[in-house]
């Protein structure tokens, strides 16, 4: 195992544990707020973990579990905050809102089927072994059903920016770095994300 890798795995484990206590404590809470945030850390905390664990193996099926049940956890993270958001923001309850809301939901269970069986039936994406590489050494091809989960998360992720930035120039200037703080944070995830799924056949990541 190369230094990078022992670096990762710990830097992974501490930010896991971190946003693992920050959702328990949130959860503690209770209320809408307390159990979006909550369920959306809890969520984030087990998608770290199951990447890490898919960058690490090395065994194909091992290695493509552990990499859907990444994508499942990254489904939960973004409803959670979506419902976060919506409650924070205190986004209007009407009917047409309540119904793309369910549309969103039953799409986001749809997503995680898919993605639950695709390392028995590789329905969403497959998996090549990336030439020169000793860290994260399969590369996604992706297939349509991912395309669309792109889309999904992305999307309710591009949705929470627009509520929070909204809201950010409706309410008073004291109470504005609140949601300014909670959009900078999810443009920052947004960037690294794209970064591991598009720029991982950079040369800087060849040999780590």
């Amino acid at each position: 195992m190369t230094h990078f890798a022992i670096i990762y795995i710990a830097i992974s484990a501490l930010m896991a544990c971190i946003v693992t206590l920050s959702g328990l404590k949130a959860l503690r809470r209770g209320g809408l707020l307390g159990r979006g945030l909550g369920g959306s850390s809890l969520a984030a905390g087990a998608a770290t973990l199951f990447y890490t664990c898919s960058v690490l193996f090395t065994e194909y099926r091992l290695s493509s579990v552990f990499s859907s049940l990444y994508f499942v956890s990254m489904d939960l993270v973004v409803l959670y905050l979506l419902a976060y958001t919506r409650e924070l923001v205190h986004a209007p309850k009407t009917p047409a809102a309540t119904a793309v809301l369910t549309g969103v939901q039953c799409y986001g269970v749809f997503d995680v089927l898919v993605m639950l069986v695709n390392p028995f039936y590789e329905i969403a994406l497959t998996y090549k072994i990336r030439p020169g590489f000793s860290f994260a050494i399969y590369e996604y091809n992706m297939l349509l059903l991912y395309d669309f989960h792109l889309i999904f998360c992305f999307g309710i992720v591009g949705a929470v920016l627009v509520m929070l930035m909204l809201k950010a120039v409706q309410v008073p200037g004291e109470y504005r770095l609140t949601f300014v703080l909670h959009s900078a944070a999810l443009i920052a995830i947004v960037i690294i994300n794209v970064i591991f799924l598009f720029f991982k056949d950079h040369a800087i990541f060849q040999n780590l």
